[in-house]
């Protein structure tokens, strides 16, 4: 400590890495050092699956939370759609658990709330839910590609490189075209970051190769895996995906 009570840099240092046991903690967790505070659709759906397993939620409930945030998005409407469901909705087994599931612990966006699950993330954090979500509310005959690249978790599909340039003109069109706004209160006031393509958070999304998910619950792999799915394998895969 110098005479003017402030501490030098080297002091700092000596106290926070000099001991042995600290340099060996250090360098025994490298990989934690490179992910730690970022947030990926791996680490949310970690937590998802985490806070829905302690709550217990059953099989259907752990589905139903995930169909419900691809087809609404929105906590509050969720939780109205399900306080205006019918009675052949309420009597479902799951219906209480997931309606208090959604109430207690999810919020609508990222926020210092970190004991909850923001609603959008959800889809990203399961994207093969999302498309098979979509061949679930969608006819087989009104199915279209143009419509399912437009679904922003499509970009995080395992696509080839042609594939991929339709999922960045989709993911594009959604955050210009279909989100104008938001009601997110850490993206308010002079400064804040609005709706909008953003560049980094495709290229993360596109990177993210995930695998479809068919009728059965099994992955479907690529023909080819170093390429990714073509054009005719996602346009199979809506054609045949929930046709019954």
């Amino acid at each position: 400590m110098s005479t003017s009570g402030v501490m030098s840099v080297q002091d700092a240092l000596r106290a926070i890495i000099a001991p042995k046991d600290v340099t060996d903690f250090i360098m025994k967790n490298r990989a934690m050092w490179i992910s730690f505070g970022v947030k990926t659709s791996h680490t949310y759906r970690t937590k998802l699956m985490g806070l829905m397993s302690k709550y217990e939620l059953t099989v259907e409930g752990k589905f139903m939370v995930f169909f419900l945030a691809c087809v609404i998005k929105s906590k509050q409407r969720i939780i109205d759609a399900l306080n205006n469901s019918g009675d052949n909705v309420k009597t479902q087994a799951w219906y209480n658990p997931v309606k208090e599931f959604y109430a207690v612990h999810t919020v609508q966006y990222t926020t210092n709330q970190a004991d909850k699950m923001p609603v959008v993330n959800i889809p990203s954090c399961m994207p093969a839910v999302d498309m098979m979500t979509y061949c679930l509310i969608t006819e087989p005959r009104d199915r279209n590609l143009d419509e399912l690249s437009k679904r922003p978790t499509f970009a995080q599909m395992d696509l080839d490189n042609d594939m991929q340039a339709m999922a960045r003109s989709g993911y594009e069109f959604y955050w210009t075209k279909v989100i104008k706004g938001t009601n997110n209160p850490n993206n308010k006031g002079a400064g804040a970051e609005m709706p909008g393509m953003n560049e980094t958070y495709y290229n993360t999304a596109a990177g993210d190769k995930y695998k479809l998910i068919g009728s059965d619950f099994k992955e479907i792999l690529p023909a080819d895996q170093t390429t990714g799915y073509t054009r005719k394998e996602v346009e199979k895969y809506l054609e045949t995906t929930f046709r019954g």
